[in-house]
């Protein structure tokens, strides 16, 4: 019903809000896919720190798309993505696992899997 009645009338913050609150119960449902694609698509908009701080909410989206993303998406999305950038340093064990196995460093991914 919320999702009809953003689609009808609702501002792109209200819209923006709800993709958030749907992927990440789709990611407590364990539906991996479907979160990583909304989680991707509210990168640029996140608004919802009542649910989740910034840093969390980028840490779930590059776990949940190192997973699916295919990897010219990966390196454009999540490696490459200026928000994701801008906080690299303080996301740096999960930015560092997606580098590592983008770059096909993999005891460098192991290693970043421990962090």
């Amino acid at each position: 019903r919320a999702s009809k009645l953003a689609g009808d009338g609702g501002d792109w913050d209200r819209r923006n809000r709800l993709k958030v609150y749907n992927a990440l119960d789709k990611l407590l449902s364990r539906d991996i896919k479907g979160a990583a694609s909304l989680l991707v698509d509210c990168i640029a908009t996140f608004s919802c720190t009542e649910l989740c701080s910034y840093t969390d909410f980028i840490v779930y989206t590059i776990i949940t798309n190192i997973l699916h993303l295919p990897r010219t998406e990966l390196k454009e999305k999540i490696i490459d993505g200026s928000e994701i950038l801008s906080i690299k340093n303080e996301v740096s064990a999960p930015y560092h696992l997606v580098k590592s196995l983008y770059d096909c460093d993999y005891k460098a991914y192991l290693h970043a899997m421990v962090e």
